[in-house]
């Protein structure tokens, strides 16, 4: 990221998964340059004093989860089971 900010880019469209996006805008932030996440889903990323230079274009995971818990009431499902991982994903 250092390099596109010293090449006088303002911004990089980011990286695909969240775990290497949440280091890659780290980067961006001590550059101040402009990284835009195009996939990247964690919460993690919504926090703005640590990722002030990125910008989400889908949601995180925290708003995903509450629509499928709205569905899952709406259909008065009883029973369902989660997978999850432990990452930054």
């Amino acid at each position: 990221i250092s390099d596109f900010a010293r090449d006088g880019y303002n911004a990089v469209l980011g990286c695909g998964y969240s775990s290497v996006t949440v280091d890659a805008a780290t980067y961006g932030r001590a550059s101040e340059t402009v990284m835009i996440g195009y996939s990247a889903t964690s919460p993690r990323l919504s926090n703005k004093e640590l990722y002030s230079y990125f910008l989400r274009l889908c949601t995180p995971d925290s708003a995903q989860a509450t629509v499928i818990t709205d569905v899952m009431q709406a259909n008065d499902w009883r029973q369902f089971a989660f997978l999850s991982t432990s990452d930054a994903y």
